[in-house]
């Protein structure tokens, strides 16, 4: 029964997992769509080339922010995951163990009973 949850709880994170994957992917997808339709905006308008310049500057820090921030949630992700799999580990290993005694006791009790016939 132990190794039946442990299982389906191995499982249940591998699920995580992709869906966190998942929407890293598309929050890469969409920071990078929209840096560059701004770019091609600012590019396409019917501006001055030092307006362009200093839009294209402004843009591109609001960027670069946009980036920093995504990276820093990121990284906050993948280290609570990896958090969460170490404490899972630690608990699925004492799950483990008293299984394995509990075996181990009722085989001896077994030999003991059968010894004693």
């Amino acid at each position: 029964m132990a190794i039946k949850n442990m299982l389906k709880e191995k499982k249940e994170i591998i699920e995580k997992k992709k869906r966190r994957n998942t929407g890293k992917k598309v929050a890469t997808g969409l920071t990078i769509g929209a840096f560059i339709g701004a770019i091609a905006g600012v590019l396409l308008a019917p501006k001055s080339g030092k307006e362009i310049r200093n839009d294209l500057k402004e843009t591109t820090k609001g960027s670069i922010n946009t980036i920093k921030e995504s990276a820093n949630k990121i990284k906050g992700n993948v280290k609570e995951s990896t958090e969460g799999f170490r404490n899972n580990q630690e608990g699925m290993e004492i799950d483990l163990t008293h299984t394995i005694n509990k075996v181990k006791d009722k085989l001896k009790s077994e030999k003991n009973d059968s010894e004693e016939e």
